[in-house]
């Protein structure tokens, strides 16, 4: 997961497509069952970031995470699916 402000909507769009990018490259020479098979769901929205302690590790929370989480398992792999608010956004 990577946590992008509202400003960095292209940001996180052309970093999406960069691990797919990547992933797509790294596949080429692997065998069917040793292929990394990658969705990405995009949402924007306010969430909750709680830091860790013992692990050191910050998890976020909230309504546009688990949208994220939605929109990704609709996701056929390879493929990027962006929330419709986040697209009102760029087309404004």
């Amino acid at each position: 997961m990577a946590r992008f402000t509202e400003k960095d909507i292209i940001k996180s769009i052309k970093a999406s497509t960069e691990i797919q990018r990547f992933f797509s490259e790294y596949n080429n020479d692997k065998s069917a069952d040793d292929k990394i098979k990658t969705k990405i769901g995009i949402s924007i929205g306010h969430c909750l970031e709680i830091s860790g302690m013992q692990n050191m590790t910050n998890d976020l929370m909230g309504i546009p995470i688990d949208t994220a989480v939605r929109i990704q398992m609709l996701a056929k792999p390879g493929q990027i699916l962006i929330y419709s608010k986040m697209k009102k956004k760029l087309s404004t």
